[in-house]
């Protein structure tokens, strides 16, 4: 096609191709798709593995947390980042929330700047 854009390295590159019988190009395809087939297997057990171990780290942290700290796995976490008070179901009410912007502190008791709307 556009040999005359190639260095000299890569003429001789896609001459060996070209001087490669229909065969030859054949098994060098099978034997490269064997390599990739393989690798991504590998790829996909070695993963496999991994999500096992994660999953058997996780819930030995969770069961020692549950059991460090005398809870549940279903009883709220004082760590919890969703306040105690928050309920999203739509037929609850929500308490009034009250905060200070400056200082970016948000609770369900008043401060000196008044309720948050």
């Amino acid at each position: 096609a556009n040999l005359e854009l190639c260095n000299d390295e890569q003429k001789a590159d896609i001459q060996k191709y070209v001087d490669m019988t229909a065969d030859e190009r054949e098994a060098l395809a099978k034997e490269l798709d064997g390599k990739q087939t393989g690798a991504e297997t590998t790829f996909k057990d070695e993963v496999a593995k991994l999500q096992k171990a994660y999953e058997g780290l996780q819930k030995a942290k969770d069961d020692t947390i549950a059991e460090v700290s005398g809870r549940s796995k279903t009883q709220p976490n004082s760590n919890s980042r969703t306040p105690m008070w928050f309920d999203s179901r739509p037929d609850r009410p929500r308490p009034r929330v009250w905060g200070c912007s400056p200082c970016a502190i948000w609770c369900a008791t008043p401060c000196a700047c008044g309720p948050i709307a």
